[in-house]
């Protein structure tokens, strides 16, 4: 299917005839014209490196302020590419359910702080903190992996003859 991208358009026929009040229209489609290309991020997650590393090995304020910049300015500005990939993935969840999850999982890290300071040694070393995390990110692994996707069921319309109609391209152009 090729549109001219001005006057050709995709008629998905009338809606009141799918038996359905709300739907949504999805397209995949691959662009060979010009325009500006997007990332989905990973640069700024990339340009957050330096700023940790920085921030990790500081023995100086200045050098303390300047990575907390860093690491802030490019983590917190790929943010929004981040929750709009995780709304997506998390389909058919409502997209607001799925980032209020994220912002409560991200303010629980705080609470992770404190019990890494807590489980410190008597060396004063986070060894058994570091080790708790591992075990955490190893559990958190496998219940992903356990985890099946659902399966989507089309629901069934009230005119078939309709529903297995084939989507029409109206060229209006010359």
């Amino acid at each position: 299917l090729r549109l001219n991208g001005t006057t050709d358009y995709v008629n998905l026929g009338n809606e009141a005839g799918m038996g359905v009040s709300n739907f949504t229209v999805e397209t995949w489609f691959y662009w060979t014209g010009g325009g500006t290309p997007t990332t989905s991020g990973t640069g700024g997650l990339l340009s957050a490196i330096p700023g940790l590393v920085g921030f990790t090995f500081a023995h100086s304020l200045w050098l303390l302020v300047v990575s907390a910049f860093a690491l802030g300015f490019f983590l917190v500005s790929t943010s929004p590419i981040t929750m709009q990939f995780g709304a997506e993935i998390t389909q058919p969840t409502p997209e607001g359910t799925s980032n209020g999850l994220f912002q409560l999982f991200g303010q629980c890290s705080v609470v992770f702080v404190y019990i890494m300071e807590a489980m410190k040694d008597k060396s004063g070393g986070f060894t058994p903190s570091l080790v708790l995390s591992i075990v955490l990110l190893v559990l958190c692994v496998l219940v992903s992996l356990r985890l099946k996707d659902p399966a989507f069921v089309s629901l069934p319309s009230e005119n078939t003859a309709e529903a297995d109609a084939p989507v029409s391209l109206h060229p209006t152009g010359g």
